[in-house]
């Protein structure tokens, strides 16, 4: 099976929450800064990392989420990431 939780990382003031709406889908919510963009990225291995969405923009407010519809069914660790640049 498949361990599915959610929790409230903070480092530094920032914020990240991860979500499971559905079952086969991953909402990753993050404290984001107006004029910045944002890649999301996932690994199994903490080693290598594939980017998922790349130029993601904040809307109003300060936070942005993203949602991956396509969570691979077999995977039972998946780890996420996001990068501001």
């Amino acid at each position: 099976g498949v361990l599915i939780c959610g929790y409230l990382l903070r480092l530094a003031g920032d914020w990240m929450r991860v979500s499971y709406p559905e079952e086969k889908s991953v909402t990753i919510s993050w404290e984001s800064v107006s004029g910045a963009s944002y890649t999301v990225e996932t690994s199994r291995d903490l080693v290598v990392w594939t980017p998922l969405a790349e130029g993601i923009t904040p809307g109003a407010g300060n936070s942005t989420s993203y949602t991956d519809d396509e969570r691979a069914p077999d995977a039972e660790i998946l780890f996420y990431r996001v990068i501001q640049h």
